[in-house]
């Protein structure tokens, strides 16, 4: 007899497909926007960078970074290597430093990054979200949900907080949606404590989720244009 417990069980099945589907299209969209337009950020030359931080594609010239990133003992430096993805590496400058939030642009080689898609409608308490971050193992990953929204952080800007595995590596990276669009850039954690999942460990080796304040993708855009368009006039 095909009970009420096969009807439950059958329902349940159904459900669980459809998160691993909805888990895996988000995976693939993710991926795909790391590869394109993500970057890891090396200052400190010489072959060996003392310093190891994020990137994300604004154009196709400018690149988007934390300020803090771009700094050697405390003191800022004009120039950093881009690594992309797949490995290969930039030479870029430093466009403009905000003097309202913590971002920074950067001229990179046109074409070496392409674009990130952006979005900061719908950004909402609970939302699953992914950043990409660099160690010096490597490429890095993180997962988590929304946990604050409409905030304010003297000395980094407005944005939010997530719920996230990330770590030193990531401040200046991308925070993407389940579309693989970017919501924010990593910029500030409540404590350091060790990177994120390195690429092709299993899930259950992931760490212990820990605050992370985002500065909001909105914000960004509109400072960022405001620094690219400052320094173009001054350029005149």
């Amino acid at each position: 007899m095909f009970g009420l417990r096969n009807i439950a069980f059958v329902a349940l099945s159904g459900i669980a497909a459809l998160f691993a589907a909805k888990d895996a299209a988000a995976t693939t969209a993710v991926k795909a926007t790391v590869s394109a337009s993500y970057a890891a950020v090396h200052v400190g030359g010489d072959g060996q960078p003392r310093t190891i931080g994020s990137a994300v594609a604004f154009d196709g010239q400018y690149v988007l970074t934390n300020a803090h990133v771009l700094k050697v003992a405390g003191a800022p430096v004009n120039q950093a290597v881009l690594v992309r993805h797949d490995g290969a590496r930039a030479n870029v400058t430093v466009l403009a430093r905000s003097e309202r939030m913590d971002l920074a642009v950067l001229v990179a080689p046109r074409g070496f990054l392409r674009p990130a898609e952006r979005v900061s409608a719908g950004v909402n308490e609970g939302m699953q979200v992914w950043a990409a971050g660099s160690s010096t193992a490597g490429p890095v990953s993180a997962d988590g949900w929304i946990s604050r929204t409409g905030l304010h952080v003297p000395a980094f800007g407005p944005g939010m907080v997530a719920r996230m595995d990330a770590a030193l590596g990531f401040s200046g990276g991308p925070v993407l949606d389940a579309s693989g669009r970017v919501i924010g850039i990593t910029t500030a954690l409540r404590d350091a404590g060790p990177a994120g999942l390195p690429e092709g460990a299993p899930a259950e080796a992931r760490r212990t989720r820990r605050e992370v304040f985002l500065l909001g993708i909105a914000a960004v855009e509109a400072e960022a244009e405001r620094l690219i368009r400052g320094t173009l006039i001054a350029q005149r």
